[in-house]
């Protein structure tokens, strides 16, 4: 941002976006967009979308880090099916939707990027009581992992991020 590049940040949580805009330099503020929507629903999307485009004309990078920063619901046979359901609808459908709705912007450039954040849940078990957050975020890497092989052609550059491994890992 101290750049001059603009930076939107869409969240269902206002107040997660007043926070962050303590987070930013003064000098800077007025390069950073926040859009309170839902881009985990096909109409909330679709809508954050459009208030977003309505405020930045063009986008030409997108970093989809979605879902929750931690879930220690106990091993599996203590959950419910609500439970794995709440978890995948929130690390892969959330994903998919997102994509779904902001893929377009930037498909058709090779200068613009689409860039999927998926920390290292899904590669292991993390610890004894995150075995459902491990099957969500698997789940939402072997997405991003599909959409890479899908879609070689693509002229924006389809990036996946996981949590850096150390020489022990």
């Amino acid at each position: 941002m101290s750049a001059g590049f603009k930076v939107a940040v869409i969240s269902r949580d206002s107040s997660r976006l007043e926070r962050l805009r303590t987070f930013v330099s003064p000098n800077t503020k007025e390069n950073l967009i926040t859009v309170v929507g839902n881009v985990g629903s096909e109409d909330g999307a679709e809508q954050a979308k459009q208030v977003l485009l309505k405020q930045v004309g063009k986008v030409t990078d997108i970093v989809s880090s979605l879902g929750f920063s931690w879930w220690q619901g106990g091993p599996p046979h203590t959950q419910s099916l609500k439970d794995l359901q709440w978890v995948i609808e929130t690390l892969l459908f959330s994903t998919f939707v997102s994509w779904k709705a902001f893929f377009p912007l930037v498909r058709d450039n090779s200068d613009y990027s689409y860039t999927f954040i998926t920390g290292g849940a899904g590669e292991k078990l993390l610890m004894p009581g995150t075995g459902f957050l491990t099957v969500g975020a698997a789940s939402a890497l072997a997405f991003c992992q599909v959409l890479r092989e899908e879609y070689p052609e693509v002229p924006c550059k389809l990036n996946q991020i996981s949590e850096p491994r150390t020489l022990g890992d």
